[in-house]
């Protein structure tokens, strides 16, 4: 079970990730839920979800956030990926990571609302921003992702 191996190996204390310099953060409110799981088992060699999803091959993001609001009316799993300029590449990871995790979590799908985030700190061609806004649209829809410079998870988890 994903989540066994995600609260047991990949669950980091807090409510923020660095990784390279980037960080993402989200200030939990009063009757919410907020869980941040260091995924990529290339800066969190101890996690074991790559192994427990069967993704050996091709790259994994690097974090997932699990989020309940207050109201407790759904469940947003998050994907995250903190990416200097190659976006076509961080919606890859998303992308590879979503399908693998998504196909373990099947029997639950309808207790799962689906988001990803890119977190952008450096700057990239508009190419590569079109061709990773597609490619998360294809795979989540229009309003499941968003693509910025801002660190803050909370304004995108809320809505």
């Amino acid at each position: 079970m994903p989540f066994n191996t995600l609260l047991l190996t990949c669950l980091i204390p807090g409510t923020s990730f660095t990784e390279q310099g980037a960080t993402v953060r989200m200030e939990p409110r009063s009757g919410e839920t907020l869980l941040f799981f260091a995924i990529d088992d290339q800066s969190n060699p101890g996690c074991g979800l790559r192994q427990a999803i069967n993704l050996y091959d091709g790259a994994i993001c690097d974090l997932a956030v699990f989020y309940v609001p207050s109201d407790r009316d759904r469940n947003i799993l998050c994907l995250v990926e903190l990416k200097g300029s190659e976006l076509d590449r961080a919606a890859e990871q998303i992308r590879n990571t979503y399908r693998a995790l998504s196909s373990r979590l099947r029997p639950h799908a309808q207790q799962v609302e689906w988001k990803a985030y890119i977190l952008e700190h450096g700057s990239a061609p508009k190419l590569k921003r079109r061709r990773a806004r597609e490619t998360l649209q294809q795979i989540l829809g229009k309003k499941a992702f968003a693509i910025k410079r801002d660190r803050d998870l909370g304004a995108f988890l809320r809505v």
